[in-house]
C-alpha cells in the first residue's frame, strides 16, 4: 500500500516510527546536554554573585579580558601543561612498557595488571586522602623512610610551592598508569602475530619492531589515550582541590579548581563561567585536532 508521495505504509513503519518514539527522549537528552553549555557561556559576559534575584550586569568581554590578565590564570596554564608533559614523559613511557609486558602470555600477569589498575578504581578523594597522610612532613611513610638512612630529613611535599605541584602530578601518574597500560595493552593484543614475524623476516627486531609495527598499529589506542589525556588535565579537580586546594600561595591552581574557587568561594560566577567556557573550547579544540591527526596518518 502507497500513500501519497510514493512511500509505502511498512516503510513508515521501518523508519518514521521508531524515529518518533525515540525523539521525545532524544530531544530531552539534548536539552539536559545543551543547556548547561549555553548558560555558562552566557553567565561569561556577565557579572553575578550567584543570588537568584540579584539582577545580572552585562559586562561583555570583560571577564575574558580579566581571566587573560590574570597571574592565577596563567599559572593555571603552567601547571597544567606540566600535567600534560607528565603525561607523555612519565605515565605514556612507563604504561606503554607495562603493556608490552603483560601482553605476553605468562602465567600470573592477571594479578599483575590487576595490582597496577587498582589505582584507578580507588575514588580520587580516597586517593588524595591517603597521599597526603604519605607525604606529610612529620609522621608520613616518605618522610619517615628517608628519616631511617637521614635523621634529620624533613620535607612538607605538599607545603613547598617550588615542589608542590609536582607532587600531585606525580600522584597523578601512580593513578593513571594502569589506566593507560590497559588501553595499550588492548591495541598491543589486537595486532596480527604474522605482522611480526614478517618483520622479523625482513630483519625488524627490538626497537625496529615497536617503530614501525606496534605504534603504527596502536594508532586508536594512542587516539583514545591523547585525548583523555587532554580532557583528563583540563577536568582535574578532586586530587588537587583535596590535597593541596590549590595551594600553597596558587602554586597547584588548574583551571577547573580555579573556576571553582572563583564561583563558590568568592562569589564571582561570571568570571567562574568565563573559565569553564575556557576548559570547555581548549577541551574541544584538542580533542578534534588529536582525533583528526591520528586519523589522517592511518
Amino acid at each position: 500500500m502507497y500513500i501519497k508521495g510514493g512511500l509505502s505504509v511498512k516503510w513508515i513503519k521501518k523508519y518514521y516510527v521508531p524515529f518518533f518514539m525515540i525523539l521525545p527522549a532524544f530531544l530531552l537528552i539534548a536539552f539536559m546536554f545543551f543547556t548547561p553549555i549555553i548558560q555558562t557561556v552566557y553567565l561569561s559576559f556577565v557579572e553575578w554573585n550567584g543570588i537568584w534575584q540579584t539582577p545580572k550586569e552585562f559586562v561583555g568581554f570583560s571577564n575574558y579580558k580579566r581571566m587573560f590578565s590574570d597571574r592565577v590564570f596563567w599559572i593555571c596554564i603552567r601547571n597544567m601543561f606540566i600535567y600534560l608533559a607528565q603525561g607523555v614523559l612519565i605515565q605514556g613511557p612507563i604504561a606503554f612498557l607495562l603493556a608490552m609486558f603483560i601482553s605476553k602470555k605468562i602465567r600470573g600477569l592477571r594479578a599483575f595488571k590487576f595490582a597496577f589498575f587498582l589505582p584507578v578504581i580507588i575514588p580520587m578523594t580516597a586517593v588524595a586522602i591517603m597521599w597526603k597522610f604519605i607525604l606529610n612532613p612529620n609522621w608520613g611513610l616518605i618522610n619517615d623512610m628517608i628519616r631511617f638512612f637521614n635523621p634529620d630529613f624533613n620535607m612538607d611535599f605538599l607545603g613547598n610551592p617550588d615542589i608542590a605541584m609536582y607532587s600531585v602530578v606525580l600522584v597523578s601518574a601512580w593513578v593513571y598508569i594502569g589506566l593507560n597500560m590497559v588501553i595499550f595493552s588492548a591495541g598491543m593484543t589486537a595486532i596480527p602475530e604474522e605482522l611480526y614475524e614478517s618483520g622479523e623476516l625482513d630483519g625488524a627486531t627490538g626497537i625496529k619492531k615497536i617503530l614501525y609495527i606496534t605504534l603504527p598499529m596502536m594508532k586508536e589506542s594512542l587516539k583514545v589515550y591523547v585525548i583523555l589525556m587532554i580532557t583528563g588535565t583540563l577536568k582535574t579537580f578532586d586530587l588537587v582541590f583535596v590535597m593541596t586546594k590549590g595551594g600553597p600561595n596558587e602554586a597547584t591552581q588548574v583551571p577547573a579548581v580555579n573556576m571553582y574557587l572563583q564561583t563558590f568561594s568568592y562569589g564571582k560566577f561570571g568570571y567562574g563561567a568565563t573559565i569553564a567556557t575556557f576548559i570547555l573550547v581548549v577541551g574541544l579544540i584538542g580533542s578534534l585536532i588529536a582525533n583528526k591527526y591520528l586519523v589522517a596518518k592511518e
